[in-house]
C-alpha cells in the first residue's frame, strides 16, 4: 500500500513542476522588455505572479476572485493545520507530561484539555499573526527566511542521525551537546544574516522596459514616450562578514559544528568500544 501512495505521487509530483515551470515561462513571455518593477506596477519581485493574473483576467472579475480566494484558503488550511498539531503535541506531550509528574497521577478532564489545546492554538496564531507584520520591516525575504529556519532546524537532526550512523562511540552527552551546538550555530546564523549580510548574491540581468510604450498604447500621432533601459554595474566589492554563508549551506554547516563538538565530548566522556 505504502509503495502504491509513493508511486501515485509520482505522476502528480511532476504535473505540479509542469504547471510551476509553465507558469515562469508564461510570466517571462509576458513581460519581457517590459520589467514590471521597473515600470512601476509592483514593488517587489515576490508581487510578479498576482500582478500577472490581474493583468491577464482584468476583464474577467470572476476568475481574478477565484484566484484570490485559493490563495488565501490554501494558505488558511496550511496554517490551521499546523497551529492544531504543534497544540494538540504540547498538550499531549508536554503539557500532560509535566502534570502528572506534579500532581502525581491525577488526570484531567477532557473538557479542561480541549480548552488549553484551544488557547495553545490561538496563542500560536497571534504569534503567526505577528510574525507576518514583523517580516514586513525585515531586509531578508520570506523564501529566504524559510530556507534558513528549515536549515536551522534540520541540521541539528540530521547531526544526530550522522552521530548514530556512521559514528557509534557516540555516548548520550556527545550528541546532546553535539545537538544543542548545531541547533545555536544555526538559529545564530539566521539572526546574523539577516541584520549582518554583507554580500549581494544576486546580479541582475539588464532590465528594461523598451516594448511596454508598444504593448500599452494605441494609434496615436501623438510623440514617441522615453524608452528606458537599465544595465547593472559591475558588482562592488563588499566587506568581509562571517553571516555572509548562503543559506543553502547552512544545514551542512549546523552538521560540521555537531560533529566537531560531539567527538570529542564523546571522548572525553567516555571511551572507544573495543575493537
Amino acid at each position: 500500500m505504502q509503495s502504491m501512495a509513493i508511486h501515485l505521487q509520482l505522476p502528480m509530483n511532476a504535473v505540479f513542476l509542469s504547471v510551476q515551470m509553465l507558469t515562469g515561462l508564461v510570466t517571462y513571455a509576458v513581460f519581457v522588455g517590459c520589467d514590471p518593477k521597473l515600470n512601476g506596477e509592483i514593488t517587489d519581485y515576490d508581487q510578479i505572479f498576482p500582478h500577472l493574473v490581474m493583468r491577464l483576467f482584468s476583464d474577467i472579475p470572476v476568475l481574478r476572485g477565484l484566484f484570490l480566494s485559493t490563495v488565501f484558503a490554501a494558505a488558511l488550511s496550511t496554517l490551521s493545520s499546523g497551529v492544531n498539531g504543534i497544540a494538540c503535541v504540547l498538550v499531549e506531550d508536554v503539557f500532560m507530561d509535566i502534570y502528572l509528574t506534579v500532581s502525581k497521577g491525577s488526570r484531567l478532564r477532557r473538557s479542561r484539555l480541549t480548552f488549553i489545546a484551544r488557547f495553545i492554538a490561538i496563542l500560536f496564531g497571534l504569534v503567526i499573526i505577528g510574525l507576518a507584520f514583523l517580516l514586513q520591516v525585515v531586509p531578508a525575504g520570506v523564501l529566504r527566511i524559510s530556507f534558513s529556519i528549515f536549515g536551522a532546524i534540520g541540521g541539528p537532526i540530521l547531526t544526530v542521525f550522522t552521530l548514530g550512523i556512521i559514528f557509534p562511540f557516540i555516548n548520550k552527552w556527545g550528541a546532546l551537546f553535539g545537538f544543542l551546538g548545531s541547533l545555536v550555530a544555526g538559529l545564530t546564523m539566521i539572526v546574523g544574516t539577516l541584520y549582518f549580510y554583507t554580500f549581494q548574491e544576486h546580479v541582475l540581468a539588464p532590465l528594461t522596459n523598451a516594448t511596454c510604450s508598444i504593448v500599452n498604447s494605441s494609434v496615436s500621432t501623438s510623440a514617441p514616450s522615453l524608452v528606458t533601459a537599465v544595465t547593472p554595474a559591475p558588482p562592488p566589492e563588499y566587506g568581509f562578514s562571517f553571516f555572509n554563508l548562503s543559506y543553502l549551506y547552512l544545514t551542512p554547516f549546523c552538521l560540521l559544528v555537531g560533529l566537531v563538538i560531539a567527538v570529542p565530548i564523546s571522548l572525553l566522556t567516555g571511551k572507544l568500544p573495543a575493537t
